[in-house]
């Protein structure tokens, strides 16, 4: 948590910073959702090797054009947005 939302959090203003928790859970979520769809992939490859693994090349680069357009708002905040 960033200073500045601690401070709003200490003033009992906790409702300016549902958006921010939001949007965090939900970038949060989807990563997991990822790794777990990955993992579940893995151990389909592992259980028949025969069979051709799914490729994730779509959501690499998702995520590599997510990081090299990430740009910095202020001091302590970042925009990140993958579509």
């Amino acid at each position: 948590m960033t200073e500045k939302s601690a401070i709003v959090q200490l003033l009992g203003e906790r409702a300016v910073l549902l958006p921010l928790l939001l949007a965090d859970a939900v970038t949060a979520n989807d990563r997991l959702k990822l790794r777990l769809t990955m993992l579940q992939e893995a151990v389909s490859h592992a259980r028949h090797p025969e069979q051709k693994p799914r490729s994730f090349d779509s959501e690499r680069r998702q995520y590599d054009t997510m990081i090299a357009d990430a740009r910095t708002l202020v001091a302590d905040r970042i925009a990140a947005f993958c579509v």
